[in-house]
């Protein structure tokens, strides 16, 4: 495939004989709708002799392929018919497929990394190697408990985090959702649980959240957003944030020793547990605002 990006500012999503996958095609469809962004959808055939395009592969996709192809088009005629549209097959298998195309690329949406079901999805089980090696957000899509219409964020409570708020608050005010922004800390006396609005002694951390915030929240003025402080471990809140919230945005970064005991495995751990789906941004991206 092409170096560089090849399709810049895109949302791309994986296609697959997964019924997950078919849940990702409709999120991904929606997004693209919203923003106005081409859609890329890709499908590693592997057995197909060199990246072509639909056309040029139509003799030797196999009858399932063929399928895949024509049911993602009817979907993305429907639900995204005034986006740009590419529809991309390749022989490399998925994890590269799909890494190459998103360089570049507004966010890359995929199925769940775990098995659903009696079928394999091959799309679903690479999601977890996505997450920590695509240079930009990664969205896993799961049909979540009837989550409301909300978006919880995680921060550590540095800048570091700054991609994962600007992604969260855009993909909130293109669905006219909430924003959480959550941020979990260690309380030496074992306490866990949500501060309430006004514990007190927690100033100064309440001060410098709504300071990493108020940029988005000035930038997006129309969506709500909520601030909350909360005892113990982060990736156990952001899983539990999941069963009512739409979306989870978490940032992937390398972090100092004391806040690896609370953040260190959140990506892994969320990803793996969260019922929802779950939106993985890397801090070395740029602004996912623009």
């Amino acid at each position: 495939m092409t170096t560089g990006s090849p399709f810049p500012g895109a949302v791309v999503v994986g296609l697959d004989h997964d019924r997950t996958a078919q849940d990702a095609l409709h999120w991904a469809c929606t997004q693209a709708r919203l923003e106005h962004r081409p859609l890329v959808a890709a499908h590693a055939a592997g057995r197909v002799p060199g990246r072509s395009t639909v056309a040029e592969l139509r003799g030797t996709l196999g009858r399932r392929d063929h399928r895949l192809v024509r049911q993602a088009r009817q979907v993305v005629g429907v639900e995204a018919p005034e986006s740009e549209v590419q529809l991309l097959v390749t022989r490399r298998g998925p994890r590269r497929t799909l890494l190459d195309a998103s360089a570049g690329a507004a966010m890359l949406v995929v199925g769940p990394p775990d098995p659903i079901g009696p079928r394999w999805s091959p799309v679903g089980s690479v999601a977890a190697s996505l997450v920590m090696r695509a240079t930009c957000p990664v969205v896993i899509v799961r049909e979540g408990p009837d989550p409301r219409p909300r978006v919880a964020v995680g921060t550590e409570g540095t800048g570091l985090s700054t991609p994962a708020l600007a992604f969260a608050f855009r993909v909130a005010a293109s669905r006219d959702w909430a924003v959480t922004v959550l941020h979990c800390f260690w309380d030496s006396t074992g306490l866990t649980g949500d501060l309430g609005p006004g514990e007190p002694g927690h100033e100064g951390r309440r001060s410098r959240i709504a300071a990493l915030v108020e940029p988005h929240r000035r930038r997006h003025p129309g969506v709500d957003v909520t601030i909350q402080l909360s005892r113990g471990f982060a990736d156990q809140r952001l899983v539990a944030a999941s069963r009512d919230h739409a979306l989870v945005v978490v940032a992937h970064h390398r972090l100092p020793l004391l806040q690896r005991i609370v953040w260190g495995n959140v990506t892994p751990l969320v990803v793996r547990e969260a019922p929802g789906s779950v939106a993985v941004v890397p801090s070395e991206s740029g602004p996912s605002g623009a």
